[in-house]
């Protein structure tokens, strides 16, 4: 056995784990952020929806108060809740 086959024997070469470690790395780094944009996806559909049932729930204040009571249950879960406009 020669210095230079001892060294890489059957793992392909000194470097070939760098390189494996490197792009266990960047597989890693691209699942994280994957799962973060993601996440931030839901978050934005959620306060999308969110809004909608507190618009939805303002509508029909007028026609149908007990109704917009009920539509308006699922707003603290779903969005933070809107800023009152002035003069509203």
């Amino acid at each position: 056995m020669t210095a230079s086959t001892g060294a890489s024997g059957a793992s392909g070469g000194p470097g070939r784990g760098r390189g494996a470690s490197a792009l266990l790395v960047l597989v890693v780094m691209a699942t994280a952020l994957i799962v973060r944009q993601r996440e931030q996806t839901d978050q934005q559909r959620r306060v999308a929806v969110g809004r909608e049932l507190i618009t939805a729930a303002e509508d029909l204040r007028d026609n149908d108060p007990r109704l917009s009571l009920l539509s308006s249950l699922g707003r603290p879960e779903l969005a933070p809740p809107r800023k009152p406009v002035p003069g509203s």
